[in-house]
């Protein structure tokens, strides 16, 4: 089973943040000392040496940066709203944090040579913080069920986890068979910010 975590939105209070929410670092460039922080307590975590040396692929309009060995995806986009970014630095402060890839490999699929990514053969590891803490902005649209301050994800949690603490999603898909591909199924809970996507051979478990 993998799950990806995608998280996007507003980003969260210093003050609350903690270094455990992801969405800390949202709106902030590469260069910017809070990032540098963030990475470093995931290293931290880690037994890799290069954790923080990530593969960056650059696209017409964004920038993601891949940390393999954290299990983290950044993407960047142009600050001022560009849809171009040729020639722009990644490291540029023109070039922001807009959405976070959180991925959660078990290890027995991590050491499965077989599940590389294509372009570089190299494989996200799990990500090393085994309790992400969210904090959720409130609005009079939310429901009374994802009105919480903040809650926690771990790598035990369901999907009936995330439905009692979220409410029903907004968006859902997949789970489709093999004729399509085994499309894992995903749901996204748009005005928190937050996409669930989870694959498996034979089930859905988060």
């Amino acid at each position: 089973m993998r799950v990806i975590s995608h998280v996007s939105g507003t980003r969260a209070s210093s003050s609350i943040m903690a270094g455990s929410d992801p969405r800390s670092i949202l709106g902030l460039s590469l260069s910017d000392p809070v990032v540098r922080i963030f990475l470093e307590r995931l290293s931290n975590l880690t037994s890799s040496k290069h954790a923080v040396d990530p593969d960056i692929k650059s696209y017409s309009d964004s920038v993601y940066v891949n940390y393999y060995s954290l299990g983290i995806s950044l993407m960047l986009v142009a600050k001022d709203g560009s849809k171009s970014l040729k020639g722009i630095d990644s490291y540029s402060e023109q070039l922001i944090i807009d959405s976070i890839d959180v991925y959660n490999t078990p290890s027995e699929e991590a050491s499965d040579k077989n599940k590389t990514t294509a372009s570089t053969g190299r494989q996200y590891l799990p990500y090393p913080d085994s309790t992400i803490e969210l904090t959720l902005i409130a609005s009079k649209d939310c429901e009374p069920s994802s009105a919480a301050k903040a809650f926690r994800i771990t790598n035990t949690m369901t999907g009936k986890d995330f439905v009692s603490i979220l409410g029903e999603p907004e968006r859902k898909g997949g789970g489709a068979g093999p004729s399509n591909g085994s499309i894992g199924i995903w749901c996204e809970w748009k005005r928190e910010g937050i996409m669930v996507r989870a694959f498996h051979r034979k089930r859905i478990v988060k």
